[in-house]
């Protein structure tokens, strides 16, 4: 197991789950579409470090009114949280790479200035959740730490025929 994956799964035994969470943006200029495209990887552990699931787009099931690359990491955390309302309980984890999720979503936090799309929808979920008793935690961790979700997200662009042959 490489370091960057120990330092990510650190911890994973004080939660019930751990739920990683990335995006690949690719604007216009960048994408086969012409338009801007963006997808996501998830992947569940549980806290014996067990995957519970992996989750990318269905081909066509990516959002198509994403404008850059913070919208696009809101959006993959719109999904993670979906999955901890839907499944999670206990003690839950949502790991994260993106400074801009880290720093607005939070429900403690004064609404930013220049708040990102899906942000609101985002701490709707967590009210939400909260309000089942779960326990719900926020972690920025290094890209490095969260590879496989940002490897399973550009695969999923890869995938939807989203990047440019070269």
């Amino acid at each position: 197991m490489a370091k960057a994956q120990l330092e990510a799964t650190k911890g994973e035994e004080n939660f019930d789950y751990n739920v990683y969470v990335d995006a690949s943006f690719r604007p216009a200029s960048d994408s086969s579409t012409g338009k801007n495209q963006a997808t996501w990887g998830l992947h569940v552990n549980n806290r014996d470090g067990v995957r519970v699931i992996d989750d990318v787009p269905d081909k066509g099931d990516a959002p198509v009114d994403i404008k850059h690359s913070g919208e696009a990491e809101f959006y993959a955390a719109y999904k993670g949280l979906q999955w901890i309302l839907e499944k999670g309980s206990g003690k839950v984890r949502l790991l994260t790479d993106s400074k801009t999720v880290y720093d607005q979503a939070d429900d403690r936090r004064p609404e930013p200035k220049n708040p990102v799309k899906y942000r609101d929808e985002c701490i709707s979920l967590i009210h939400e959740i909260k309000a089942t008793g779960t326990e719900y935690y926020l972690e920025w961790i290094s890209r490095a730490d969260n590879d496989e979700a940002d490897e399973m997200a550009t695969k999923a662009a890869k995938d939807q025929g989203y990047c440019k042959k070269k």
